[in-house]
């Protein structure tokens, strides 16, 4: 898919839609097997009439198409999340600083002076110096 992206100049959300696409095969492969294991559970309980023929496909295409449309769309928004839409590739977006940024960081740093002068008017505990206790 790279090379179709470089070679023959196929758009980046066409390639890696495909890649994505061929990534989600062996999960929904793994969740097949999964269902089918926990099916042939279940119909040892069930009655034999009500999983035959299309009615035993139902059981699992249903629960495995909602599951992997689950997955589909949240891959999608990871992907979209990221930068992969319809227009030129960002790599990373531009975070600029701010009054806010300055704020946090004034208050982190008074946060730690209160402590540590804290800690000598107000000890936690008793100790006040374990390195020179003496020895019993």
């Amino acid at each position: 898919f790279y090379s179709l992206m470089q070679h023959l100049k196929v758009k980046p959300k066409f390639a890696y839609a495909f890649m994505a696409a061929i990534r989600m095969v062996p999960l929904i492969i793994s969740s097949l097997i999964q269902l089918r294991r926990s099916l042939k559970m279940r119909y040892q309980m069930i009655d034999a009439s009500n999983y035959k023929g299309i009615k035993r496909l139902n059981h699992l295409v249903i629960p495995l198409l909602s599951q992997n449309i689950r997955r589909a769309h949240q891959l999608s928004v990871a992907m979209e999340s990221k930068g992969f839409k319809d227009g030129p590739r960002t790599y990373y977006y531009r975070v600029p600083f701010s009054y806010k940024d300055i704020i946090f960081v004034a208050c982190i740093l008074i946060i730690i002076t209160l402590s540590f002068v804290l800690s000598s008017y107000l000890p936690i505990t008793g100790i006040h110096d374990v390195r020179f206790g003496q020895l019993d």
